[in-house]
């Protein structure tokens, strides 16, 4: 029962999901077709966001042994527009990856991975918010 204090607001979760005109994604999930994605947006708290989730999940069959997939990365809310518009930068995103040291070299090519695939997929559906 919530007690009216606002202790608990860091565990609201904001989540936006993308997706094409047609709901391409949504009916691929909701098919449960093998490799069906969904891709959204999500972040932690009350107010203006400072990091932004961009998670991607990727439905695989249970009788095939393989387990679902969620694989994310963080961006500042202000590169949300220019992920969305197709002008992400990669090669930057991947450079401060390397200068945080806080990652092994597999973790950022992993990681610059699935920004490339995730950056693609919006671009080549023309994924945008979707409610």
């Amino acid at each position: 029962m919530w007690d009216g204090s606002r202790e608990k607001d860091s565990q609201l979760v904001n989540s936006v999901y993308l997706d094409s005109s047609t709901l391409e994604l949504y009916h691929g999930r909701l098919a449960k077709s093998p490799g069906a994605v969904a891709l959204r947006l999500r972040w932690y708290g009350t107010g203006e966001p400072t990091l932004v989730f961009v998670e991607r999940k990727t439905h695989r069959d249970g009788w095939t042994g393989e387990e679902s997939v969620k694989e994310r990365f963080a961006i500042p809310p202000e590169q949300v527009p220019l992920l969305l518009r197709g002008e992400f930068d990669a090669d930057a995103y991947e450079a401060s990856l390397r200068a945080s040291a806080k990652k092994t070299e597999a973790a950022v090519r992993k990681e610059r991975q699935l920004v490339d695939e995730v950056a693609a997929l919006v671009t080549t559906k023309r994924l945008v918010p979707t409610v």
